[in-house]
């Protein structure tokens, strides 16, 4: 799987390369319950060359 995001650095948008699997649990965040994932993003910037580790986190409301 790949995530586009956007270099911190000059900003330009690459490719970030999902180097862990996703942790899923369920959180509960002030009273309501969610479905919790999250994963490790290795990236590289095609422009200015900066590299390194991003966490992407995906919440999901659970319906009740």
């Amino acid at each position: 799987m790949q995530i586009i995001y956007k270099c911190n650095e000059c900003y330009s948008e690459n490719i970030g390369v999902v180097s862990s699997k996703f942790g899923e649990k369920n959180k509960n965040i002030q009273g309501e319950d969610y479905n919790y994932k999250s994963c490790k993003v290795l990236f590289i910037c095609n422009d200015c060359g900066k590299c390194g580790y991003d966490e992407f986190i995906s919440l999901n409301k659970i319906k009740s």
